[in-house]
């Protein structure tokens, strides 16, 4: 199966190398992906405070490459 990763934190302290970080989700990811004997195919970070979607550019640009 071809997977993706999708990280998210919403401030630059979040995004450092503490619990919840972009380098501790990719590395939980990665982790079951490995488990699963998956295809890893590309990682997609997001640092953004908000709900909004349309502020999330890395998330729409998996959505547009998953079509």
């Amino acid at each position: 199966m071809r997977t993706v990763i999708y990280t998210r934190v919403s401030t630059e302290e979040q995004a450092g190398a503490d619990k919840g970080s972009h380098e501790d989700q990719i590395d939980r990811a990665k982790r079951t992906i490995n488990e699963h004997g998956w295809e890893l195919v590309n990682i997609y970070q997001d640092t953004q405070k908000g709900h909004e979607i349309s502020n999330r550019i890395e998330l729409l640009k998996l959505l547009e490459d998953a079509k």
